[in-house]
Parts: C-alpha cells; structure tokens; sequence
C-alpha cells in the first residue's frame, strides 16, 4: 500500500507541481512536519494513516485544535468499498 502512496504521489506531483501545487505523502514511513502540513496542497495517504492523524488526541500524531481537519478543504477517497474489509487478515 506504501509503494501504491508513493507512486500516486509522484505521479500528482509531476502534474501538478507546474501550477505551483505541492503534493506530499504521509505513510508510516514519510511524516509531515506541521509546517508541511500547513504548506501542503494534497496529501497523499492510506485510510489508517488518515484515521491517525485526524483523531482529536495528542497520542500517535493525532489531530488538536488547530487541526489537519480544519485545513482540509476536499478528501477523494478511492476504493472506499474497502473501508469495511479487514486489512492485512
């Protein structure tokens, strides 16, 4: 699922970096700094990263009061038939 981030990543970035569009992506493995996450146009994920970051709690990088959630201005979620099958079983 990482790899598929990246790729997805990368391919936004290309189309979209011309038009002064900052992609950026956040996996267990790439963290965004809160200036990042200010900066950033689309952020790029998996739905249990998501879920992480948008909790409102300090624990595991989640969300606070000035809040991912209240920056967030469009969510696309692919596959969201997905949502209800167990992961990684």
């Amino acid at each position: 699922m990482k790899a598929l981030v990246g790729e997805i990543a990368e391919k936004f970035a290309q189309r979209l970096s011309p038009l002064g569009v900052f992609v950026a992506e956040l996996t267990g493995d790439m963290q965004l700094t809160k200036k990042e996450i200010e900066q950033v146009h689309v952020i790029v994920t998996v739905p249990e990263k998501w879920d992480v970051m948008t909790r409102n709690s300090t624990a595991g990088g989640g969300a606070t009061d000035d809040s991912i959630q209240k920056m967030v201005q469009l969510i696309i979620i692919d596959e969201v038939h997905l949502l209800n099958e167990d992961r990684g079983a």
